[in-house]
């Protein structure tokens, strides 16, 4: 899978389904993909949407699910 500024976290999440744990163990701010009303809004979210709700670059970001995958 590729992973670009407009890809869906739902569609990650789908695919990679562990992923979800390594990212709230990487970074506490991830610790809102637990939170069930968080959940609707991800099914729209994008990388870019996460990386500005995490304070961090969205290239950035993309490196970092690409060494937990």
């Amino acid at each position: 899978m590729e992973f670009t500024k407009d890809t869906l976290v739902k569609d990650i999440l789908a695919k990679y389904p562990d992923l979800k744990g390594k990212l709230i163990a990487m970074d506490p701010k991830f610790k809102i993909l637990d939170n069930p009303m968080a959940a609707m809004l991800i099914n729209k979210a994008t990388l870019a949407d996460v990386s500005v709700k995490a304070g961090m670059d969205v290239d950035t970001l993309i490196a970092q699910l690409k060494t937990l995958i």
